[in-house]
């Protein structure tokens, strides 16, 4: 390849780096920014609206390349406009460059309380939403349990009536699930064990007889 050439591709090479890197860079830079502004807005929040008798309610932060914005839901006492306007004037001052301040308070002129009481509702259903799912769970596991409780006491009887018939001695006859654990394997397992009380004791080889009955 001659040197005119090889000029020609080197140039060419550069040119679609340049090109290929604009893009990621402008989009790189475009994600920093929003990620300092939505750290920013949170330090925000969290510092600059403290008030002694008024609770945030919720928290919403846009960023967009047109527009930027916090929304604050209040709830409790007012909080004055000359306050509002003293935190609106911080947002320049804290680095929050062309960012709109908008809050929400009940009772306030601009907000319908319903919407205030509807933020509530959700934020509860939102966290309380896995406890439901987990109660219903274990509401299903109780009920399987019971179910299973119920067809051993009906076995218990049925295997009772008749180890009286062949064992008089029999006094006291049960039949219950049992948690054993292997030692050996390290290894549990719910099994049905019989517990049966003689009056009075009767001699091994009955023992053994019911014990196969069981």
């Amino acid at each position: 390849m001659d040197s005119t050439r090889e000029k020609r591709v080197q140039t060419y090479i550069t040119i679609f780096t340049i090109l290929t890197l604009i893009p990621s860079v402008y989009l790189a830079y475009g994600i920093v920014k929003k990620t300092i502004w939505n750290e920013q807005a949170r330090q925000f929040v969290a510092i600059e609206m403290q008030f002694p008798r008024t609770q945030i309610l919720n928290t919403n932060f846009e960023y967009s390349n047109t527009s930027r914005t916090i929304e604050v839901s209040l709830i409790g006492d007012l909080v004055s406009e000359e306050e509002v306007e003293i935190l609106k004037n911080k947002l320049t001052s804290l680095g929050l460059i062309e960012t709109e301040l908008i809050i929400n308070q009940s009772g306030s002129n601009g907000t319908d309380i319903n919407v205030l009481r509807n933020d509530i509702l959700k934020d509860l259903y939102e966290r309380n939403g896995g406890l439901i799912l987990d109660k219903d769970l274990k509401i299903a596991l109780l009920e399987r349990e019971l179910s299973e409780d119920a067809q051993i006491r009906n076995l218990s009887n049925e295997v009772a009536r008749e180890a009286k018939i062949n064992h008089p001695n029999l006094k006291k006859f049960s039949l219950g699930r049992s948690i054993f654990t292997d030692l050996d394997k390290n290894e549990t397992d719910t099994l049905i064990s019989a517990y049966a009380s003689f009056q009075p004791q009767p001699p091994r080889s009955e023992i053994k007889k019911i014990s196969g009955l069981a």
